[in-house]
């Protein structure tokens, strides 16, 4: 049977971001301070370019990423990153012959217009 894991950093209050979140600051008003740990250390990431964290926090969360199947978003964090502009930011989710070897699963209400960027999934 598939697992399903989840990587999250959320406030409490179970948000992701502050308020005012919008394409210009996507994490909104004092959001960033759920993801400090990403930030706060001398370790980089070999997923991601600007992760620098401390080398435990590295060392799992690079063996986590390995793990990624597929990503799911929602419509607000989908519509603020414009859906990442066709490519999920972690290079783990890809492969050489695929900019988006795995999927991106995209929740909303409403049925959405078709994404038209090559290698975009469609909306669910």
């Amino acid at each position: 049977m598939p697992r399903v894991l989840t990587a999250l950093a959320t406030s409490v209050d179970g948000f992701i971001a502050g308020r005012n979140d919008s394409a210009a600051q996507p994490l909104g008003e004092g959001g960033s301070r759920l993801f400090d740990w990403y930030f706060d250390g001398g370790t980089r990431s070999r997923f991601y370019d600007n992760f620098s964290m401390s080398a435990p926090s590295a060392r799992f969360f690079d063996e986590y990423a390995t793990r990624i199947g597929a990503v799911i978003t929602g419509r607000r964090t989908y519509d603020i990153v414009d859906g990442w502009g066709g490519r999920v930011p972690c290079r783990a989710c890809h492969s050489s012959s695929s900019p988006t070897a795995n999927p991106v699963v995209h929740l909303r209400h409403r049925r959405h217009r078709e994404c038209g960027r090559e290698g975009q999934g469609r909306s669910r």
